[in-house]
């Protein structure tokens, strides 16, 4: 599998935007997503791949 793009949402159910470079951070998801900063320490979940 290729990466094409990766896009996160900074802010919940804000627009997405497109990042060059995105550092991973275990346990919690793609640094300056909205899920990635969850105050509740609750891991994050949410990821869709869409097929180029």
């Amino acid at each position: 599998m290729t990466v094409v793009a990766i896009h996160v949402a900074p802010e919940r159910g804000g627009p997405c935007v497109a990042l060059e470079r995105g550092a991973l951070v275990p346990g919690r998801g793609i640094e300056g997503d909205n899920h990635q900063a969850r105050p509740s320490g609750e891991p994050a979940s949410e990821l869709t791949y869409i097929e180029a």
